[in-house]
């Protein structure tokens, strides 16, 4: 497999984005990031992770819920403030056990049934409000220039791949949004059975892009699920944080991402 040139991803540097024209600068404020003596023919592979660095949400959990309601026939003012956070809090404990399509179907189904616990609501309306929420994508979108900077580095000859806290729909979620194709492997938690910061998704990832740690970046928003792991396995790594939700990150936007990037040639 052909490595990452990253001479060639800088001629392909903004043909997708209309052209940033930035140019990173070695090691500024990447120290924590790029270790001494690492060489630029040694950097093959970056994985990324998903919600908050490659998408973020359309609109808030809230109006999503409030939309779904609407969408069958229900009325909004069902769905009680302490009744969602008491649903949101089983939903969180109820996730990571899904494994199969048909697991993340009857997950949605038991959510939208604690959402509307108490309700005199018949239950082929429960049952169409959680096929409803199982039809989440639209929820989401790809972070600003996040297409344009995966498509270069595809065209750059770089292996990427994703590894994520995600159910099992995450390679259809990836194609809603034409980001799919642009990695050779995309790992989420229900593959394993097992959630990051667990090290088992972060290798199955590089076993099946046929990479090392020594070779790859970890691009992720979150310093205990994708940081700190990525790290003591031995990647480099980029705190890439447009939700602005952590101090010590290093990059919120696509501009100074690239440039971060290419501190590594």
């Amino acid at each position: 497999m052909a490595g990452f040139s990253w001479e060639r991803w800088e001629r392909w540097e903004g043909v997708g984005s209309g052209g940033s024209g930035v140019k990173g600068t070695r090691g500024a404020g990447v120290a924590s990031t790029v270790s001494s003596g690492v060489l630029r023919d040694r950097i093959t592979t970056i994985l990324w992770d998903v919600g908050g660095t490659l998408v973020d949400w359309a609109t808030d959990a809230e109006d999503s819920l409030v939309c779904a309601c609407r969408d069958c026939g229900l009325e909004p003012g069902l769905l009680e403030p302490e009744v969602v956070r008491q649903a949101r809090r089983e939903y969180e404990l109820d996730e990571p056990g899904w494994r199969t399509a048909e697991d993340e179907r009857a997950g949605h189904q038991r959510h939208a049934a604690a959402l509307l616990r108490g309700k005199d609501v018949r239950a082929e309306d429960v049952a169409r409000f959680g096929d409803r929420l199982l039809d989440y994508f639209d929820a989401y979108s790809p972070v600003s220039g996040i297409p344009e900077l995966l498509w270069e580095l595809s065209r750059a000859g770089v292996r990427q791949g994703v590894v994520s806290n995600w159910p099992p729909s995450l390679a259809a979620f990836l194609g809603h949004h034409h980001l799919a194709g642009h990695f050779g492997t995309i790992v989420c938690s229900a593959d394993l059975g097992v959630l990051k910061p667990d090290p088992a998704p972060f290798l199955c990832a590089l076993d099946k892009l046929e990479s090392t740690p020594n070779q790859t970046v970890f691009i992720g928003n979150d310093p205990l699920l994708d940081i700190a792991p990525a790290r003591a396995l031995g990647m480099q790594t980029i705190h890439f944080d447009p939700r602005r939700e952590h101090v010590e990150r290093q990059a919120t936007n696509i501009i100074d991402l690239r440039r971060l990037l290419q501190s590594f040639t």
